[in-house]
């Protein structure tokens, strides 16, 4: 399978990184708007100064790894070449990219994969089951440092990245409606001061989720370097459930469900299974063998646009009519 990367920053270079690992997967083309990033990572690899000029290559699959604010435009086109498309997350900077993302999708009726790959963990199959599709509250903190260089780079413009809210508070998001389904409103602060950057984003973020199934969400996001090592994790309640998720970069489902203990750890790094099972569904050209679809993903993106909207306004903000 021959596979193309827009984009050649730090989530390219770690993608790579698994799929050197696999049967039969050759990295084929790069382009970066940073040629000499590009020729970094390309090792042998064609190399590209635009995104259209990569499509048209011979190619297999494409990694969209460029700022959210730039997805729309090479994940569309990939599509309606009739290409595979690993889209890292989130899936737009805003509302109308995202549906037109899903619709390239949807009319392509080919593969696409959205990067949030907590979703590929086989432990959240057993938290699914013992849940029986009724969490009465979800609670998920994600409390670390910030990686260096990011708020020099584009994450610094939240226009661009959607700051933690997008880049980090997203994951959870997505985590929780993998479980609870759609949401039925949102609210949510924000704060700054931490030390994560240089002030000009915020560092830390609260919000708060009601589920149509009645379900509670609470979210809680800071970038900080005094959290050593970082929490990654999530708490799901329900009658007789009470259990966590250990998340990046542990990956282990303890605590207690109807009776009986639970302790189970992840046998794959989702970050690896995740890619594979990309992999493996484009080779079978079957759309609905990804962990995160497009839909799925817009469905994030909905509550990641909400939870901003709630922040700038103090206000409660009501989803899906």
């Amino acid at each position: 399978m021959r596979i193309g990367l827009i984009g050649a920053g730090a989530i390219a270079r770690r993608h790579v990184a698994v799929l050197s690992a696999l049967d039969g997967v050759e990295l084929a083309a790069v382009c970066d708007s940073d040629p000499a990033r590009a020729e970094s990572l390309a090792a042998g690899a064609a190399v590209y100064g635009s995104w259209q000029e990569l499509v048209e290559h011979p190619l297999d699959a494409v990694f969209v790894c460029t700022p959210p604010a730039a997805h729309a435009q090479p994940a569309i086109a990939a599509l309606r070449q009739g290409l595979a498309v690993y889209l890292e997350k989130p899936l737009a900077r805003a509302g109308d990219d995202g549906e037109a993302i899903v619709a390239a999708w949807r009319e392509s009726a080919g593969v696409c994969a959205v990067g949030y790959q907590w979703r590929s963990l086989e432990l959240l199959g057993r938290v699914r089951d013992e849940l029986a599709a009724a969490p009465v509250m979800l609670i998920s903190r994600s409390l670390g440092p910030t990686e260096p260089g990011r708020a020099a780079a584009w994450f610094g413009d939240p226009g661009a990245s959607g700051g933690i809210l997008f880049e980090l508070g997203s994951h959870d998001i997505d985590l929780q409606q993998a479980l609870a389904g759609p949401a039925a409103s949102v609210q949510a602060l924000s704060g700054r001061g931490l030390g994560a950057g240089d002030g000009a984003l915020d560092d830390a973020v609260a919000v708060l989720v009601r589920y149509t199934g009645g379900c509670l969400g609470v979210i809680s996001v800071a970038w900080t370097e005094q959290q050593q090592p970082p929490v990654y994790e999530l708490d799901a309640f329900a009658p007789e459930v009470a259990l966590q998720l250990a998340l990046d970069p542990g990956f282990r489902l303890a605590g207690r469900a109807h009776g009986s203990t639970v302790d189970e750890q992840e046998e794959v790094d989702p970050r690896t299974s995740a890619l594979t099972g990309f992999i493996d569904a484009a080779r079978r050209r079957d759309p609905e063998a990804v962990a995160c679809t497009p839909e799925d993903a817009l469905g994030t993106l909905r509550v990641a646009l909400a939870a901003e909207q709630a922040i700038a306004s103090g206000e409660t903000v009501r989803l899906g009519g």
